[in-house]
């Protein structure tokens, strides 16, 4: 059993040292593991995370402020489960933008396993989705958007206080099209990276099936 322990665990990476955060290091996060081009990768992927969490922030205080002004004006009351949407997205946005966002990419730019850019690109699929329906203004997904823009106009067109709500939820619109087209210049870095590393649906695959076997067996 021993030898066939020893097959699975050399064919996969060499396990680093954990080092981040650091006072309970429980994840490895190391520029120095993206090699050549993939730091510029690296730091893209840090400014996304950054940009998007300022973003996520601000995107709540125009919604509060939304439903202030038009519980004062109008009738907020439409807009206030934006609020709260866009509230859940700050509480819970710290996790899901660094895993979801960030360290996935990271993953795949130290890396150059097939999984982990599969892995990478369904999550930047993800993100573009998420900013797109930000863009719309889709209701009660939290964004403030073309959408709520429009809203902030018709719901009562007589009352100009409502006007500059309208134009900051359009000017939103246009950020959150520039973060939708950033994440798809990502996307296709991440799929020239994969590419030039030899990566294919299969090998990803097949590494599943490894990892899977690997942990089995070592458990034994």
């Amino acid at each position: 059993m021993e030898w066939l322990k020893n097959k699975f665990t050399t064919t996969t990476e060499p396990e680093k040292e954990n080092n981040f955060p650091p006072f309970i290091p429980f994840l490895r996060l190391s520029i120095s593991d993206c090699e050549g081009a993939k730091k510029f990768l690296f730091f893209m992927a840090l400014a996304n995370m950054v940009a998007t969490y300022i973003l996520i922030i601000l995107n709540f205080l125009a919604a509060v402020a939304t439903c202030i002004v038009g519980f004062i004006y109008s009738n907020g009351a439409p807009f206030l489960v934006e609020a709260v949407v866009a509230l859940i997205f700050i509480l819970l946005g710290t996790f899901v933008i660094f895993f979801g966002q960030f360290y996935t990419v990271y993953m795949a730019c130290s890396s150059k396993l097939s999984l982990k850019y599969i892995i990478a690109m369904a999550t930047q699929v993800f993100w573009v989705i998420f900013f797109l329906l930000q863009v719309a203004g889709v209701p009660h997904v939290g964004g403030v958007g073309i959408a709520s823009g429009i809203w902030s106009l018709l719901s009562d067109t007589t009352n100009w206080q409502l006007w500059p709500l309208a134009v900051v939820h359009f000017v939103f619109a246009i950020v959150w099209l520039i973060m939708a087209v950033y994440q798809i210049i990502l996307l296709i870095i991440l799929i020239k990276f994969f590419k030039s590393d030899g990566g294919s649906v299969s090998a990803a695959r097949n590494s599943a099936i490894l990892n899977t076997a690997a942990s089995r067996i070592v458990s034994l």
